[in-house]
């Protein structure tokens, strides 16, 4: 994927950004980058390829969130705000959570407090979860962050896919989520398995990602071994390119952050 295409309509509904706004942003950056990634409020986020490398960038970009903003984060981490995970089949891994806050520093337990995860089992919960529920759990939770780990592995996985169905199903989550998330001001971001088997689907997937106007792709060379992070923004000049060496999955070594380091309570 060389590009996110972005629906004529959807440009003409982005607006500029507030000074606020760009206070309240992520900046992602790994060794290699000439300029950090900045994720503002309102930003939709896609982290595509294969889900072992796209959600341990995703989990790093959690923690991110509840750091310091001296540190490129958000200061969840300090406030009463969270970071709500809608968790489709189980692909959360918690473990990989409790490894990162640890080596961020951060309080185990007051961290993890932050964090509010919602796990959905069939095509429809998810469906129900985002067209009538997510409204009301970002104002229950003060979610400022909204995640969603391999958004569309169950219509992927589904053995009998009935093609119109779930065009109608992922237009419907595509427009709800992009209200949701320009009326709340707040960071949605979500990974994408960006290998599909059925030409069909892959064209229906790929229009869904009309939704998002950042991304981040990760590339696997099989000859090599070794990973190309592409850094994609909507209206921006060339992507950057940098390569980084690919381990069993993506370390924070690998990631090389300067922002997680021993932040404190």
């Amino acid at each position: 994927m060389s590009n996110i295409s972005i629906t004529e309509n959807l440009i003409r509904l982005e607006r500029l950004q507030t000074a606020y706004e760009y206070l309240s942003r992520v900046s992602f950056n790994v060794k290699g980058m000439r300029s950090p990634l900045d994720i503002l409020a309102g930003d939709r986020v896609c982290i595509m390829g294969s889900s072992e490398f796209t959600n341990t960038v995703l989990t790093r970009l959690c923690i991110l969130c509840l750091l310091p903003r001296r540190h490129g984060g958000l200061g969840i981490y300090n406030s009463s705000s969270s970071i709500f995970i809608l968790d489709a089949d189980n692909c959360t891994n918690v473990y990989q959570y409790v490894t990162f806050i640890k080596q961020s520093g951060l309080d185990i337990k007051k961290a993890s407090q932050h964090i509010v995860i919602s796990r959905l089992f069939t095509i429809y919960q998810v469906v129900n979860s985002v067209l009538y529920e997510l409204p009301k759990i970002i104002k229950e939770f003060n979610a400022k962050v909204v995640v969603i780990p391999d958004l569309l592995k169950m219509f992927v996985d589904d053995p009998q896919p009935h093609t119109k169905e779930i065009e109608v199903l992922l237009k419907e989550i595509r427009n709800s989520l992009y209200k949701i998330i320009k009326k709340n001001n707040i960071i949605l971001i979500a990974s994408i398995y960006s290998n599909y088997n059925s030409e069909q689907l892959s064209g229906l997937l790929s229009n869904f990602r009309h939704l998002f106007n950042k991304g981040i792709e990760i590339v696997e060379n099989k000859t090599n071994e070794r990973l190309k992070l592409r850094i994609l923004e909507k209206s921006s000049g060339p992507f950057q390119d940098f390569v980084i060496r690919k381990q069993v999955g993506l370390s924070i070594e690998d990631l090389n952050c300067p922002s997680l380091c021993k932040v404190g309570n």
